[in-house]
Formats: C-alpha cells, sequence, structure tokens
C-alpha cells in the first residue's frame, strides 16, 4: 500500500508554477548565494580615510577574503577552522578593538607588521622587527601626500619602498624637520629604551601613511590623547586579536583612477 501511494505522488501531475512564486524562488536563490558569498568568501569595504595612502586612496572600493587565514562561524569571532595566520604584509580589516573608544567596533583597515612574539620599534621612519631593519629604498624627491589637503600633516611627503614577508609596497612620512612622529616606542628623559612585544595571538597594525595613522602606535582608552605615541606602550590595547580580523584586501574594484580598476591589493 505505501508502495503505490509513493508512486501515486510522484507521478501525480505537477501545477505549472506562478510568475510571483518563481520570482520569489529565484529572489531567494540570489539572497542566499550572495549572504554565502559575503560569509565565508569575499566582502567589499570602501576606504574611508588617508592612511593606508599611497597604497590605497580615499574612496577606494575593495574586496577582502574573508577565507583567507580560516573560517569562522558566523557572527562570532570564533573559528570553525584556521589554517593560517596573518603574514607580515597583509593589509587586513578588523574593527576598532579598544571598548570604550568612539570609534569602539568602527572597521579599521591597517598593514600587518607585527606577528606574535615580534619586537617592534620605528626609529626614524625605519622600521624594525626582532632587531633587524625592514628592508627599505628611499624614492626620489618629494611626492604629493594625496588625500583631504585639511586633514594632512604636511603637503609633500618622503615616500620609500618596503619589502615585508611576500609584500613590496610604498610608505610615506613628512620630510625631516616637519611635522613627524619620530620613534616609536617613544622614551621620555630618564626612561630606558623600550620594545614593543606583539601578545600571543595578536598583531600590530600601522598604516602605510606614517604620519597620518591612527594605528597600534596610539590607541589608547583616553580619547584626547589618541594622536600621541603613547610613552608607555601597552600591547594588549595596542594590537589586534586575531579573532577580531575580518580577512585580507585582495583586490580594487572601483577606484577614481580608472588605472587602478580590478588591481591585486599588495
Amino acid at each position: 500500500m505505501l508502495r503505490e501511494w509513493w508512486k501515486r505522488f510522484r507521478d501525480r501531475p505537477k501545477k505549472p508554477k506562478g510568475t510571483f512564486r518563481q520570482y520569489a524562488e529565484s529572489i531567494a536563490w540570489a539572497v542566499g548565494v550572495a549572504l554565502l558569498i559575503r560569509s565565508f568568501l569575499f566582502e567589499p569595504f570602501q576606504i574611508p580615510t588617508g592612511s593606508m595612502i599611497p597604497t590605497l586612496q580615499i574612496g577606494d572600493h575593495i574586496f577582502v577574503s574573508k577565507s583567507a587565514y580560516g573560517i569562522k562561524l558566523p557572527f562570532t569571532s570564533d573559528y570553525l577552522v584556521r589554517w593560517s595566520l596573518p603574514d607580515r604584509g597583509d593589509i587586513v580589516v578588523f574593527p576598532f578593538p579598544v571598548k570604550g573608544h568612539h570609534d569602539y567596533g568602527k572597521d579599521f583597515i591597517k598593514r600587518v607588521v607585527g606577528l606574535p612574539g615580534d619586537r617592534v620599534r620605528l626609529e626614524g621612519n625605519r622600521l624594525l622587527i626582532n632587531g633587524e631593519a625592514v628592508a627599505t629604498i628611499r624614492q626620489p624627491g618629494l611626492h604629493d601626500c594625496g588625500g583631504n589637503s585639511e586633514n594632512r600633516p604636511c603637503s609633500q611627503c618622503v615616500q620609500q619602498k618596503e619589502e615585508m614577508g611576500s609584500h613590496e609596497f610604498t610608505t610615506q612620512h613628512c620630510p625631516e624637520g616637519e611635522f613627524q612622529y619620530g620613534e616609536w616606542p617613544r622614551t621620555l628623559p630618564g626612561m630606558d629604551p623600550q620594545e614593543f612585544v606583539v601578545p600571543e595571538d595578536r598583531v600590530f597594525v600601522m598604516g602605510d601613511n606614517r604620519d597620518n595613522s591612527a594605528d597600534g602606535r596610539f590607541w589608547t582608552r583616553d580619547v584626547t590623547d589618541q594622536f600621541t605615541p603613547q610613552f608607555r606602550p601597552n600591547p594588549d590595547i595596542q594590537t589586534v586579536p586575531v579573532g577580531l580580523l575580518k580577512g585580507r584586501a585582495v583586490l580594487v574594484w572601483w577606484a577614481e583612477d580608472k588605472s587602478r580598476l580590478f588591481s591585486v591589493v599588495d
């Protein structure tokens, strides 16, 4: 009896789908696929500030690889499976991690320069990792700093090529004698020189626009002191937990400069 019922059910004449149902199913499939892509593969972001100039410009639209370091459980910072840590030189997107700060939770984009256990210093805009200077070649002449003229500390910048891991990129800073943050971590008179050591399962990040980037050198719960390099670094505040990383920037898909459309982010 059950077999006969199943045969009648299987062979029953199927009613044609109505137009509304066809549209509804198509939209549902499209939304589902888009959510899967956004949750596990790629997510679009727009660059809001000039902290990553000259690598990324204000207004650039980029794709971020959500699976660069592993697969997360949706809407959490927990990895379902993690297959790698970030590499030095990766550009990453993350929510601002300092609780109590007015930027807490806002999406930031910076470059990873320190991995867990690394000792990081900046001496005269020369980056040192574990006591060794990052390979750097200064570019001749001065260059327009880009960005919004009212928000930049100097109109012309020194640019330099840097190599870090598998990445080669350009950073910039104000010329000597003009506005500069100088060494970091900074040392007050009478204090012993300090090293910044990146805690376990965290990364230290900086902007490529070295004198115009609110990055790990400045993070503090005291908003009135957020643009001063910290004399007494606090690695637990000034670093990003790996679990907070939303992904790695991989592609510029829209830019005002059309020659940069669909360019790979390095």
